[in-house]
């Protein structure tokens, strides 16, 4: 007997996790099964502590970039479509890159398939090489004697994740370095500029403006906590770290993250068009509904959205519409849960996902655009009037000083 770890939602819609003792994984689940139960995920449990645990299984899962996927599907489309036999192509592409570790991954592949092992199944042994979805395409395209087409599709299918994520780190940047240097400016003028005026208002001896004090007092509590502020921060991040490694903690993070204006919406449109260009690609390369739903599930960050996508591949597969299982849920937008009823209706679901990924592509980098032009003038209305409360408090003490003085 093993011991096998388990993360589900109970009837009452909160997640758990936990261990059970079984001979398989299949007798794992099958001893988890409930009807009010929906399983995430169910693996064989190590020894040791378990966030490590966590973090050796991530390594051992860890797949092939983005980028070199795009290039082998890509490479493996032109050259199987100018006839070039799948071994031989296979050993073309481990020529052409100059990675070490994703030649060693396509030589293994070329080592199976000349064993006899079809290519989905050699990709699906390699460990550290190749995602679900990939593999379930490709195992869908053999079937169907389409394997060329399906090549392209998911070269066209990661491509656009690259430009995607591409995109919304190119938005990022500029937000998050005038953020940087706003805090950077506070803490510089609190702890250098108004400290050297100190000296000149104590010997004046005299009464300051309230403004003045209440600046020279976030001064010094700036300067008192400067030297504690990276240990703290460093504490503050490990208990955050290990308080959301607990799936309970975790999932009313991601909750709370789809509530948030602007950034909420940011992540939900972003995992909508993941999720949408996963299910379109899935299905147009031949793969069945509820396995196709369960592969995408693995493309979703967001933990809520994840285990809402559980239950609609749970109510799929006991025959609810894909339509009225979405809407059920109550997390998914209204435009996905309407589109995917008129591709159902015209028995044109895989080309209408792709068309809804394509829309939320559009619309998530609106949001980001919209959330970039609010937040610059933002911090730099903020920076400046910090610097200029800074100067009327300076100014006002002098000004006093002076009037005094005269």
């Amino acid at each position: 007997m093993a011991k096998y770890r388990y993360k589900i939602v109970e009837p009452d819609g909160r997640l758990a996790e936990g261990t059970v003792e079984a001979a398989d994984r299949e007798e794992a689940i099958a001893l988890l099964r409930e009807p009010a139960v929906t399983l995430i995920e169910v693996r064989k449990a190590a020894i040791g502590i378990p966030w490590l645990q966590r973090a050796a299984t991530e390594r051992r899962r860890a797949r092939l970039p983005l980028r070199d996927l795009v290039f082998i599907a890509r490479q493996l489309a032109n050259l199987l479509r100018a006839g070039c036999a799948l071994d031989r192509s296979l050993d073309t592409i481990a020529d052409l890159t100059s990675k070490t570790a994703t030649q060693d991954i396509i030589r293994k592949l070329v080592k199976q398939v000349r064993q006899g092992k079809s290519l989905a199944e050699a990709m699906a042994q390699t460990v550290g090489g190749f995602p679900d979805f990939f593999v379930s395409m490709v195992k869908a395209g053999e079937a169907s004697g389409s394997i060329t087409v399906v090549f392209a599709r998911l070269a066209d299918l990661l491509e656009r994740q690259v430009k995607t994520r591409g995109r919304l780190v190119s938005a990022l940047i500029y937000p998050a370095i005038l953020l940087t240097t706003t805090i950077g400016s506070v803490i510089l003028i609190m702890t250098v500029v108004v400290p050297q005026f100190e000296p000149i208002f104590e010997q004046a001896r005299q009464e300051l403006p309230s403004l003045t004090r209440m600046v020279i007092g976030l001064s010094r509590l700036t300067l008192a906590v400067s030297p504690y502020l990276i240990p703290l921060a460093g504490l503050v991040g490990a208990f955050l770290f290990f308080n959301f490694q607990k799936p309970s903690a975790k999932l009313k993070l991601h909750q709370a993250l789809l509530r948030l204006p602007l950034i909420g919406q940011i992540i939900l449109k972003s995992e909508m068009a993941k999720l949408s260009h996963m299910l379109g690609a899935l299905l147009e390369g031949g793969v069945p509904l509820v396995q196709a739903l369960g592969i995408a599930r693995g493309s979703l960050t967001n933990l809520r959205l994840r285990i809402a996508l559980e239950q609609v591949r749970e109510l799929v597969k006991n025959g609810t519409r894909m339509t009225v299982a979405l809407d059920r849920q109550g997390v998914f937008p209204s435009l996905l849960v309407q589109l995917t009823s008129i591709g159902e209706e015209s028995a044109r679901l895989g080309e209408t996902l792709t068309e809804v990924g394509r829309i939320y592509d559009d619309d998530t980098e609106t949001v980001m655009q919209r959330m970039v032009a609010i937040a610059t003038p933002a911090a730099t209305i903020g920076l400046g009037g910090i610097v200029a409360l800074v100067l009327a408090a300076i100014l006002l003490a002098v000004l006093k000083i002076n009037d005094l003085a005269f």
